[in-house]
């Protein structure tokens, strides 16, 4: 089982101790507020009273501190209110109902919270508002509360006289950012909500104390609602000194309008890099009238977090760490900061903001965003890139693009957008659909699409397989976009770990080359590179080798290696800027049954690839 706990400070629960009075004229019209054990919706009284005759903006129920009340940094007010017939209200437009922050009976100000066409209190009943007092009230009287907070009232504006009963009440009244924090393991959801709404007395789950209210609390954070869940608040998926393993699968989350909060107050957070956090199929949405408080969802560490199959709606911004994995649909939701974070399989549709993904680090993408899906209402653009790795390439695989600009430009829906100023860099697609324009900062900007097959066959001259023979197949002169017997410098300190310096060499990690004329033979031959930048890359030498700033000369390798015992085919793919020559040759020297060395020449298409035959006859 997990453990549960909340930041929320109670300034009174109503169960028979308090001070409750009504604001000065004319809102004093209803009878005196009184505690009640008979309507309450938490512990085991609340603060009720009856109307009578008044009705409009007469009736007030206000709970007052004593003193002033201090707010700390991002703390709001909650509280529980209650009007018995929300048909009875004026409209949500009109101010219906209206939470009021007062430094006197007679000065204060007004915030509005509802109405008999908002939401679900046209029903009537008991809800939780949460309120900023340092946010842009709806409205003032006698001036305003001038920072003081005293006292805290429900102000109904009511259509028609309520003769009988209470209609009116206040329950408990607490304070603070909302946090809501789950450490340890085991926890769900439902018992989340239970926690939240537990009162019964006793120890509340997950927890070594009686906590809030001796027991007897109902939070307003996180609660069980028809099926779903209604939360508002910071919900803290671990702290900053404990982990949390949470799983949790099939469940609905909607948050709560807070309009009167601010940006972040309703905010999801992963802290600990020990965490691990996975939610499966979990929807969120948004049930926001303005764009105060829409929820955002944070990986402040590096936690392991898996979101599969879940889907928000209509929310704020997201920042994920690069132990994030997301298969998980965005519905008119702000910008997603991948911060490296693996996105593949993603749906990205209508983003309410200038992107629907920041690619932020020198990370290839190759593998991160495979297969996503991105649609635009013609605002704004798929990607965002804002660094690339060394090599100054990346490649995108397998991605939907739909509603986006049809030309390279600055409209604003480009499918790319490189926010890069100045550098050259390239950007691989690979069967990819929709509209693939850029749009850039000032850096130059190449997209090549689709990556083209190189293959060769070797087989005797009657077509028979040759299988084991080893293909070597490098540039063969200047004129297409990889190296050609360009001069390079070597560096190395007593190690196997081989520099070399290239300007602009234009490869990727994972490229061949051909290392001759180095000093030391062992730092000559065919290697796999890793990029380190655009003008320098890294290889392992064939054993330990010294090299001090040595000149060599390197060509970029297309095709190395053995082919297939079987079917003596050797293939691999990559794209290609523009046509390569490449020539090269195929043989089998090593075991019986041997074949001398054959020729292989040619061109690889930047489109079509190249597929060669090398004919060899036998040498024994």
């Amino acid at each position: 089982m997990a453990t549960y706990s909340t930041d929320l400070t109670t300034l009174n629960t109503t169960d028979t101790t308090g001070t409750y009075t009504e604001f000065a004229s004319p809102y004093n019209g209803g009878g005196s507020p009184a505690h009640s054990g008979e309507q309450y919706i938490q512990g085991i009284d609340c603060v009720s009273q009856n109307t009578g005759k008044a009705n409009g903006l007469e009736i007030s129920c206000v709970y007052d501190h004593g003193t002033g009340y201090t707010f700390g940094t991002n703390e709001v007010i909650f509280m529980w209110l209650f009007y018995f017939a929300g048909t009875n209200l004026e409209s949500y437009a009109n101010s219906g109902w209206r939470l009021a922050i007062g430094s006197s009976t007679s000065a204060w100000d007004w915030f509005r919270v509802g109405g008999s066409d908002y939401g679900s209190h046209k029903y009537g009943g008991w809800f939780n508002f949460a309120v900023d007092p340092t946010a842009t009230e709806t409205g003032t009287i006698g001036g305003g509360n001038g920072g003081t907070y005293r006292y805290f009232g429900n102000v109904p504006y009511t259509i028609n006289e309520v003769t009988k009963g209470d209609p009116v009440a206040i329950d408990a009244i607490r304070a603070g950012r909302g946090e809501i924090s789950i450490t340890g393991s085991g926890g769900t959801f439902s018992e989340l909500a239970s926690y939240n709404d537990y009162n019964a007395g006793g120890t509340p789950p997950g927890t070594s104390s009686t906590s809030v209210d001796s027991g007897r609390h109902v939070l307003g954070l996180f609660q069980a609602a028809g099926g779903s869940y209604l939360w508002k608040g910071l919900m803290s998926l671990g702290i900053t000194a404990t982990s949390v393993t949470f799983s949790d699968s099939n469940e609905t989350i909607v948050i709560d309008d807070c309009p009167h909060t601010y940006a972040e107050f309703n905010k999801v957070e992963i802290n600990n890099a020990s965490s691990s956090v996975t939610l499966t199929n979990i929807t969120f949405i948004s049930t926001a009238t303005t764009t105060v408080a829409l929820g955002r969802f944070e990986v402040v560490d590096d936690a392991t977090v898996n979101l599969i199959g879940c889907s928000f709606n209509e929310m704020d911004t997201f920042i994920f760490k690069s132990n994030t994995t997301c298969d998980s649909t965005f519905n008119s939701c702000a910008l997603v900061t991948a911060n490296s974070a693996d996105l593949s399989g993603s749906t990205f549709n209508n983003s309410t903001s200038s992107a629907s993904v920041l690619w932020n680090t020198a990370v290839d993408t190759t593998g991160k965003l495979d297969g996503c899906v991105f649609s635009s209402d013609g605002s704004n653009h798929a990607i965002e890139i804002t660094s690339f790795p060394g090599s100054n390439q990346i490649t995108i695989n397998d991605a939907t693009f739909t509603g986006y600009a049809s030309a390279n430009g600055s409209t604003g829906n480009e499918a790319i957008y490189v926010n890069i100023a100045s550098g050259t860099y390239t950007i691989y697609t690979s069967n990819c659909t929709g509209n693939i324009f850029y749009r850039t900062a000032g850096a130059s900007v190449t997209i090549v699409a689709d990556p083209v097959t190189v293959q060769v066959t070797t087989q005797t001259g009657t077509g028979t397989a040759i299988g084991s023979a080893r293909v070597f197949l490098a540039a063969a002169n200047g004129t297409g976009p990889f190296p050609y017997q360009e001069a390079v410098t070597l560096n190395a300190t007593a190690s196997t770990a081989v520099t070399a310096t290239h300007t602009a060499h234009g490869m990727a990690t994972g490229d061949k080359i051909v290392v001759y004329d180095a000093a030391d033979q062992l730092a000559n031959g065919v290697f796999t590179i890793t990029v380190t930048n655009v003008n320098t890359y890294t290889y392992t030498a064939r054993g330990t080798v010294t090299l001090s700033s040595d000149a060599a000369t390197v060509s970029f390798v297309a095709l190395e290696g053995t082919t297939n015992a079987t079917t003596g085919v050797l293939s691999t793919s990559r794209v290609y800027p523009s046509n390569q020559p490449v020539t090269g040759w195929a043989r089998k020297s090593s075991a019986s049954p041997f074949y001398k060395q054959g020729p292989i020449a040619g061109t690889i298409s930047s489109t079509t690839g190249l597929t060669a035959t090398a004919v060899m006859i036998p040498d024994e």
